[in-house]
């Protein structure tokens, strides 16, 4: 359903003027949109495999000086 309203607004992702018919408009087109969307995807992906490696990584400090590690103490580093 449109409307009768215009509104000037600004793409969000690449900054050319567009008349809006709607208020809740962000993008000049649907390549745009379908541009944004994409990075959006990539930057949570991004977001979780940084998330999993700072899981990873938070090994506690008395058990990286050690050599060898027991099963109990691999399983805590795992987890």
């Amino acid at each position: 359903m449109s409307s009768n309203i215009f509104v000037n607004r600004v793409c969000q992702w690449c900054g050319k003027e567009f008349v809006a018919r709607t208020t809740t408009t962000n993008y000049c087109s649907h390549r745009c949109s379908g541009l944004a969307y994409k990075e959006r995807k990539r930057q949570a992906k991004l977001e979780k495999v940084q998330e999993e490696f700072e899981r990873v990584k938070g090994c506690p400090p008395e058990l990286e000086k050690q050599e060898f590690l027991t099963p109990r103490q691999a399983a805590r580093v795992i987890q």
